[in-house]
């Protein structure tokens, strides 16, 4: 369900000036009224016995504070009206604190996406998200205290990465304990028209239009290995992954005492999944700048291999019920 209209109030095209699109003339947030969603909302339970919903918004708490009061009278409309549901927002890191989310919690809030993207200065400076790890940092740890669950999106390699900044990104991801396969591998996806795509052209970057995508090739050829290394050498981690988080699902629904110690043993698993992956990582980024290919070195995939299965078996004995 959308909650807001046109481009958000810190939208990265806003912010890279006004390339004639008319919906990034200038920064404004407009958004449906509390009253208006809070409508909706009560039309889906009634009618269609809506239980779960994903409130498809860049930025649910925008609008330079008229987001937040928003919110506010959101679940205050929930809370008057009794409406038994969940829902998922996503927002910025700099726009949480405990009272809103307390507020939301209380009337069906279960997850947040919140947009990290980066680490290192250059990458977030390009990217113009105008937030920094401390806040970052900070946004984690307030969900993690009030029991929210959440996810966010990191975009680990760009045309122009370099090995520093690739080594800072992995370095947030392992003292945040949010490292998974998709956020290490994953790359900047660019679109015709994107105002990056004319920044990265002027710096040397060639790229080529297939089914209305730009491909690249990274301009350092050593992180085009280390990509693909991140890609194939560790890919067994998103099965761990998967089966980790399935087996949490399975456990948040069930409400019995001997689950609930059982969930806090799986998600210390789950942590462990995401330091295992982290560091394997890290061996892959030494290795190639040591001028070697992990893809090449069967010590590092079978070391890999040998850490998923022992992981997988952790998982299976903390999630036995």
């Amino acid at each position: 369900m959308s909650t807001s209209r046109g481009c958000a109030a810190h939208c990265t095209f806003c912010q890279s000036g006004n390339y004639g699109n008319r919906y990034h003339r200038l920064p404004r947030w407009r958004a449906r009224s509390a009253a208006n969603v809070a409508d909706e909302v009560s039309h889906l339970v009634a009618d269609h016995r809506v239980q779960t919903i994903s409130f498809v918004d860049d930025d649910f708490l925008g609008g330079d504070g008229r987001g937040r009061e928003r919110a506010f009278e959101f679940a205050e409309l929930l809370r008057r009206r009794a409406l038994q549901i969940t829902f998922s927002i996503e927002c910025r890191i700099n726009e949480l604190d405990a009272e809103i989310l307390s507020a939301l919690r209380d009337v069906g809030l279960r997850h947040v996406l919140i947009g990290i993207e980066s680490a290192n200065s250059t990458d977030i400076a390009l990217f113009a998200k105008k937030t920094t790890n401390a806040e970052a940092e900070r946004a984690i740890r307030l969900l993690r205290e009030l029991d929210i669950d959440f996810s966010t999106g990191f975009i680990m390699f760009q045309p122009l990465s370099e090995f520093d900044g690739i080594r800072t990104n992995l370095a947030f991801l392992a003292k945040n304990r949010i490292g998974t396969h998709r956020r290490v591998a994953n790359r900047l996806e660019l679109y015709p028209g994107a105002p990056l795509s004319s920044y990265f052209k002027r710096r040397g970057v060639t790229f080529h239009e297939d089914r209305y995508r730009l491909y690249y090739d990274f301009k350092n050829p050593g992180i085009s290995v280390l990509y693909r290394a991140f890609q194939e050498v560790l890919r067994p981690f998103e099965h761990v992954e998967l089966k980790g988080q399935k087996e949490l699902f399975a456990l948040a629904t069930s409400h019995g005492d001997e689950d609930t110690v059982h969930m806090r043993e799986l998600k210390g698993v789950l942590d462990d999944i995401a330091a295992a992956l982290v560091s394997a990582a890290f061996t892959c980024l030494e290795a190639v700048q040591a001028e070697e290919d992990p893809l090449s070195a069967g010590e590092i995939a079978e070391d890999v291999r040998q850490k998923c299965a022992e992981l997988i078996e952790r998982v299976d004995h903390a999630a036995c019920r």
